[in-house]
Order: structure tokens, then C-alpha cells, then sequence
């Protein structure tokens, strides 16, 4: 999974009010937007390599985690961390896609666990703490 800080785009919206947004995780294709110029990612959704140190131990181990399954997640937009609806005006609607990354690694036993099963995992993790933060446009509670 790589990802740029960047505008993805522009969306026309035609219906009067939305409360949710869907966040899909996806194998890479050879049409994929903003691929990226330093790793292949055709046909997998991510890739995360890194180091842990196990418990009682001090040596660092290195670990590669890679999965080629999609996940997604429907998700409230929210605003001060209240749940919104946002709502069709002549104002422009800003959202910003937010991850708390502090949880990525939990119920990954990475001395058990088989690699694919943690990357799952990692990938649940991601978009199980994602939010749709409203930052600009019209919205409404509730």
C-alpha cells in the first residue's frame, strides 16, 4: 500500500445528502491511478516491511507482510468528531480520509501467525480505523 499526501480528485454527487462513505483497499492493476514509481504493486493491495523485536529478546527481526485480498469499509463522515451528514450546496465539500496507525499491528503474533494471515490482518486493522473527516462544506447532524 502506497499512498501520497495528495487531492485524489473531484466527485460530482447528484442526491441531496449523504451520511456514509465506502473506503476500498484493492489489488493494484495496470490501470491503477498514482502508482507509484518505486515498488510494483500490480496484484497486491499491500505491502509492509519492517523489523519487530520479539519478547524477551533485544535482536531486531526483520519481516515482509503482503496480501493480494481487498477489504473495504463503510464508514459515517464525521465533523469535531461527531457523526454528519453532508448535504448538496453551492459550497465546496472537503474530506479528509483519516487512519490512526497506533492500532496497525494488533492481534498479529508475528512469531506465529502466518505471514498472509498478518497482512490480512494489518489491512483489517488500517481501514477498521479510518475516518471521514468533513473538513469544509455543508453538513448537518443527525
Amino acid at each position: 500500500m502506497i499512498e501520497r499526501l495528495q487531492t485524489w480528485g473531484t466527485v460530482t454527487v447528484y442526491e441531496p445528502t449523504y451520511c456514509e462513505a465506502f473506503f476500498l483497499v484493492a489489488r493494484g492493476a495496470s490501470d491503477t491511478l498514482n502508482q507509484s514509481d518505486t515498488m510494483d504493486m500490480f496484484g497486491t493491495s499491500i505491502t509492509l516491511t519492517g523489523t519487530y523485536i520479539a519478547p524477551n529478546s533485544e535482536e531486531s527481526i526483520a519481516f515482509t507482510l503482503e496480501t493480494q485480498h481487498a477489504n473495504g469499509t463503510l464508514q459515517p463522515f464525521t465533523a469535531n468528531d461527531e457523526t454528519v451528514h453532508i448535504a448538496l450546496s453551492n459550497d465546496p465539500m472537503a474530506i479528509s480520509i483519516v487512519r490512526s496507525l497506533e492500532s496497525i499491528f494488533d492481534e498479529i503474533d508475528f512469531i506465529n501467525d502466518a505471514a498472509e494471515d498478518a497482512a490480512f490482518q494489518v489491512l483489517r486493522n488500517i481501514l477498521n480505523n479510518t475516518t471521514f473527516e468533513v473538513t469544509a462544506g455543508t453538513t448537518h447532524k443527525e
